[in-house]
């Protein structure tokens, strides 16, 4: 017997902006997910992302450890740029853009990220597939967002 496929769920912009306007969610918290979100990045990808691999002259994320050991850019939207700015404003980390709380001289591992205080259907693998497929409900011609799709 054929097992079902399961697809996820899809979330819309006003979910989204529900899930990043919620109390639990302290200033760290807030820009792990917006950057998950926002960039489509894998959860290991955030955990190993450096200050310096955040391009904002360019308005590009350069992933490093991504998928296949192959370096990737991908976009960083002036409102995540804003939102990353004051979480470091905030927490000043050092070379790690989401250092361990336990030691920081090391990155946030996965597990951390994902037992996070999000409710259970928004863990970090949906706001990447929400990222993937946010361009498809919004106005913007497809020549405008699909060449930034690149993983």
């Amino acid at each position: 017997m054929k097992k079902p496929v399961l697809r996820p769920k899809v979330y819309s912009v006003q979910e989204l902006e529900q899930l990043f306007k919620q109390p639990k969610l302290d200033q760290r918290h807030r820009a792990m997910f917006m950057t998950t979100y926002a960039a489509g990045l894998r959860v290991s990808e955030v955990c190993q992302l450096r200050i310096a691999d955040l391009l904002s002259d360019r308005h590009q994320i350069h992933v490093v450890p991504a998928k296949g050991k192959k370096d990737r850019h991908t976009l960083l939207s002036p409102r995540l740029l804003e939102e990353l700015r004051a979480y470091w404003r905030l927490y000043r980390p050092k070379d790690w853009l989401f250092p361990s709380r336990v030691y920081p001289e090391r990155h946030i591992t996965e597990d951390a990220v994902e037992r996070g205080p999000l409710p259970l259907p928004w863990k970090p693998p949906g706001c990447r597939t929400a990222a993937a497929s946010t361009p498809c409900a919004t106005p913007l011609p497809r020549t405008c967002w699909k060449p930034e799709l690149t993983h």
